[in-house]
């Protein structure tokens, strides 16, 4: 099926599978493309669940060859078709995050998809309480809605997951590259705001309240120590001997899993 532009694949399995979090198949769909076989297709699995799976889902970003057909495929269907599809996997690392207090994900586009599995999974360890985190900022730059909207209802499904003693770990950012628009709300406790994420500050205002919770259960006071800029460069993974490190995460695109962008 297809929404907005974007395709949505469930595959029935033959046998329960068991995929982590950020782990991808590559894909074959012989009546879609005969010769996809020839090429490497990875798409990252956007569903998991705590044990093996009977189904597994897909989240496609519509480009050239095989996701375009799926797209013209999609639209020419009135209905969900059932069709073959043979695949290879699961393929991949998955990135290991329980001993974090905070998650910082960030994403662009389509790379939303390879977050969704480490949402459901970190939500399931803190509701379960076999993980550390306790909060968790999912930063999400659009060009504009359409895959937005598309990925609504993942994200809602998330979300209601997100219940435990009517308290929440989890905050949706959502950055519309255009200034044209107001700062409005999205689903269910999600935020659209104009313009491009101020990547720097969110990461220093996720560490610096990281600090400042720590203070407290410590009942430590005084002013909240700063974080130094040196700490905040991307692409260095920084790991440090202070109580509750933050993870931070970053995608473009929804084939592989997340890249380790700073550990604080």
């Amino acid at each position: 099926m297809h929404t907005h532009g974007v395709v949505k694949i469930r595959i029935s399995l033959q046998r329960p599978l068991k995929v982590k979090a950020g782990q991808y198949i590559n894909l074959w769909i012989p009546s879609v493309s005969f010769w996809s076989f020839m090429q490497s297709h990875p798409f990252v699995v956007i569903s998991w669940a705590d044990g093996p799976w009977n189904t597994l889902d897909l989240l496609v970003e519509p480009r050239k060859g095989l996701t375009r057909e799926l797209l013209h495929h999609a639209k020419n269907d009135n209905i969900a078709r059932s069709r073959l599809v043979l695949f290879s996997g699961p393929h991949g690392a998955s990135v290991e995050m329980r001993d974090y207090k905070t998650v910082v994900m960030i994403a662009s586009g389509f790379g939303i998809a390879a977050h969704l599995p480490y949402l459901r999974r970190l939500i399931h360890g803190y509701n379960s309480c076999e993980i550390r985190v306790h909060r968790i900022h999912l930063v999400w730059q659009v060009q504009d809605l359409e895959v937005g909207i598309a990925a609504q209802p993942l994200l809602n499904d998330v979300l209601d997951e997100d219940k435990l003693d009517e308290g929440c770990i989890l905050n949706i950012s959502i950055y519309l590259e255009s200034n044209d628009i107001p700062k409005v709300s999205f689903g269910k406790r999600a935020t659209v705001y104009p313009g491009i994420a101020p990547l720097k500050d969110i990461i220093q205002a996720e560490a610096v309240g990281k600090q400042a919770r720590e203070m407290q259960e410590q009942g430590i006071s005084g002013d909240t120590i700063p974080v130094f800029e040196e700490e905040l460069e991307f692409g260095r993974s920084k790991t440090t001997t202070r109580k509750g490190k933050m993870l931070v995460t970053g995608k473009t695109d929804c084939s592989t899993s997340p890249a380790v962008l700073m550990n604080i």
